[in-house]
């Protein structure tokens, strides 16, 4: 299994319709490709845990860097372990934002909540990605006052 990290600034800050079709799209991609994740949004900020098989993460990310609709594409975590489960293997594409934005599209998107996200980061303590996740949450409320929905 491969997992990717990156993180990328939107070129505004997305409504809920722009991330209900971003979701959606990526949902169904991910489900035929058998990719999972969780995109996590704060204002313009985004970040993406993607896992999977090597060759349809390549060809995502790929597609990742020529999307027009953000820029400042980031890798923070590029991991191949075959001995990894996925953490996010219920989800073809799991959803969560920090702050104004969360209370405003919290309804509309169905994201995973807190409270599964941080049981997700608890159960793999010591996994980088899980260490660049809980950082980019805490950033990221400390900087817009509220916490994850």
């Amino acid at each position: 299994m491969k997992t990717i990290i990156y993180s990328s600034v939107s070129a505004t800050v997305p409504d809920a319709s722009t991330l209900h079709e971003i979701l959606g799209v990526a949902r169904a991609a991910n489900a035929r490709h058998g990719v999972r994740g969780v995109l996590l949004t704060a204002d313009r900020m985004f970040m993406q845990v993607l896992e999977g098989e090597p060759a349809p993460l390549e060809r995502l990310m790929d597609n990742i860097y020529r999307d027009r609709r953000h820029s400042c594409v980031v890798p923070w975590l590029v991991e191949e372990a075959p001995d990894h489960e996925a953490m996010f293997a219920d989800w073809t594409m799991a959803y969560a934002s920090v702050g104004e934005q969360a209370a405003d599209l919290g309804a509309a998107l169905a994201p995973i909540g807190r409270s599964p996200l941080q049981a997700i980061l608890a159960a793999y303590p010591d996994r980088a990605a899980c260490r660049i996740l809980r950082g980019f949450l805490a950033a990221n409320e400390r900087r817009l006052g509220s916490a994850a929905r």
